[in-house]
């Protein structure tokens, strides 16, 4: 868990972790929760089955949230979620792809050395807070 503190004031939590379901064929299952100060968004993905809701603070349960085609490309949506996902590694300028396009011409780099650079100071940090205790500033 990283407690974050940014230059407006505002505060954040970033918290991570990882259960792996170790029966045959099932690789796991993938939640990310997206906590804002109304609202919250959640997606959810195993091999059979993906699904994006969210909530608002007066809500009581999720609800779905269709994702627009253009974030789809040319896949079908009513195929199962191992169809939908492990294409789009291989189709979509996503995660690694877009590296490996990039260095094939085939896209271009959105991110910067600087944006490396940043990435690499928070995790320094985190890890400066961990060993020290306290918190740990960022130089912007």
């Amino acid at each position: 868990m990283l407690l974050l503190e940014f230059a407006n004031g505002a505060h954040g939590t970033l918290q991570l972790s990882y259960t792996s379901q170790l029966a045959e064929g099932n690789p796991g299952e993938h939640r990310i929760d997206i906590y804002g100060s109304g609202e919250t968004i959640r997606a959810y993905a195993n091999l059979g089955f993906s699904s994006l809701s969210g909530a608002r603070e007066n809500e009581d349960h999720f609800q779905p949230i269709p994702v627009e085609a253009r974030f789809r490309g040319d896949l079908d949506p009513a195929l199962p979620f191992a169809s939908l996902f492990f294409p789009l590694f291989k189709t979509e300028p996503i995660g690694v792809r877009q590296f490996v396009d990039a260095i094939l011409g085939k896209g271009k780099v959105t991110a910067t050395f600087l944006d490396g650079w940043k990435a690499s100071q928070v995790i320094d940090a985190a890890l400066e807070s961990h060993r020290s205790g306290t918190w740990v500033a960022i130089q912007s």
